[in-house]
């Protein structure tokens, strides 16, 4: 589960494949975006200047990560990116061609598959 920056969405991942999205002031889900895959970890991103965010969701079966808008109804990502990952020199960035993460989505990513 990961919450917006400003507190106003939530969103949570599961082995149904499924990316569910909530309106945490009007505790109402607002979209579920159904995935392909099984989701590995996901976090709320943004561009800089950006007013409304996309989320990251990783593939748990593979390197690659998927930024998806929730409010497009859509179930295609805008984005999808292969993560490349070493363990000694680790990467603390996600970056597509627009697109910044935290640390979290390749800690959750890439940690179990090595450990």
């Amino acid at each position: 589960m990961q919450v917006s920056i400003d507190g106003l969405l939530c969103c949570t991942i599961s082995n149904d494949h499924a990316v569910k999205i909530y309106d945490v002031v009007n505790y109402d889900m607002m979209a579920m975006i159904r995935l392909p895959y099984i989701p590995g970890a996901v976090e709320w991103v943004y561009k800089q200047g950006d007013v409304k965010a996309k989320l990251a969701v990783s593939d748990r079966d593979s390197l690659f990560v998927h930024i998806y808008d929730p409010r497009s109804g859509s179930n295609e990502p805008i984005a999808s990116k292969e993560v490349c990952f070493n363990l000694f020199f680790f990467c603390c960035y996600f970056l597509t061609h627009h697109f910044l993460s935290k640390l979290t989505v390749f800690f959750n990513l890439c940690i179990p598959r090595y450990i």
